[in-house]
């Protein structure tokens, strides 16, 4: 109930245009403690550190569409 109120915020403010700016200008590293099917997420003890599967495939195509994804190594070599 809290993520939409915080994402409309963060649209009315701008702030979703300076992350999504941000993001273009270095790299940004997402790690995931587990992926786990949306049933077994949700009984997880630590359910914090368990992404839902239905979940993470938004998210992957979010970032497929906004963002360049790269392997670590790829963008390692693009800082130096």
């Amino acid at each position: 109930m809290l993520r939409p109120a915080v994402d409309q915020l963060a649209r009315f403010t701008g702030q979703l245009r300076q992350y999504e700016h941000a993001m273009k200008q270095g790299v940004t590293i997402l790690m995931y403690h587990r992926v786990l099917e949306d049933k077994v997420a949700s009984e997880y003890p630590l359910a914090t550190l368990a992404m839902p599967l239905r979940a993470f495939g938004e998210q992957m195509r979010w970032l497929s569409e906004h963002a360049q994804v790269m392997t670590l190594s790829r963008a390692l070599a693009s800082l130096e």
